[in-house]
């Protein structure tokens, strides 16, 4: 039987994203990840698989003008793993992938949460964060809603890489995403190293933050971003 060259495709990149989940349930963060690029994710996979469809319309502001702007949240899965784009005006203004079957290395740090199987944010992006503010907050916010559908509290984590900043403008000027996470709620679980950079940030010596960490956004925190239920 001929197999579709296109459905091929598709089933290789799905194969190598479930590898990243069984490597996950072993503990080997670093192995998963060599295992599954980012180009892999948002090069390859996501144009072959193609069915992105409209979750919900969310408000974010035009800086230029002060005012509101419409945009509409857009969804493709592949199992446990998400990936969504924000569109303003049939433009991608930004883009988010996530791994829900992720296991936060609790060896590293100590855990507040229930279980160590938290969502993970693989990529963030906003392709227009200087035209538009709030396409990463919103962002965040149905990674945190995914969350809360899991049973995970609103629990995410993250890699923050000095280098794959959050917008287009950090990622030019080698930028560092870590201020932005903070401001969301994340912290670094490491006590000491929060601490510095809690200091840092406060001080505004932004050359002095590290170039990357492991991000956590606890299910306590989470609850600022929590929509209204009513």
């Amino acid at each position: 039987m001929r197999i579709n060259p296109v459905s091929q495709k598709i089933y290789n990149n799905y194969s190598c994203l479930k590898r990243e989940s069984l490597y996950s349930q072993k503990n080997d963060i670093k192995s998963a990840e060599r295992k599954v690029p980012l180009y892999a994710l948002q090069a390859n996979f996501i144009p072959a698989f193609g069915r992105f469809r409209k979750v919900k319309s969310v408000v974010i502001m035009n800086r230029d003008t002060l005012m509101p702007q419409q945009a509409e949240l857009m969804r493709d899965k592949a199992g446990d793993f998400l990936f969504y784009k924000l569109m303003v005006n049939r433009k991608e203004a930004g883009y988010m992938n996530m791994n829900c079957d992720s296991i936060f290395p609790e060896d590293d740090f100590v855990l507040t949460e229930p279980d160590n199987n938290i969502p993970k944010i693989l990529e963030i992006r906003s392709l227009m964060g200087e035209t538009y503010s709030g396409i990463g907050t919103e962002l965040i916010k149905e990674a945190v809603e995914e969350s809360r559908r899991r049973g995970k509290g609103g629990a995410l984590w993250l890699h923050s890489v000095k280098g794959f900043g959050r917008t287009e403008s950090e990622y030019r000027k080698n930028e560092n995403p870590i201020p932005f996470y903070y401001k969301m709620g994340f912290i670094a679980p490491d006590k000491k190293l929060d601490k510095r950079i809690r200091e840092n940030i406060k001080n505004n010596k932004l050359k002095a933050l590290p170039n990357s960490a492991i991000m956590l956004l606890t299910s306590e925190a989470a609850k600022k971003h929590y929509k209204n239920d009513n």
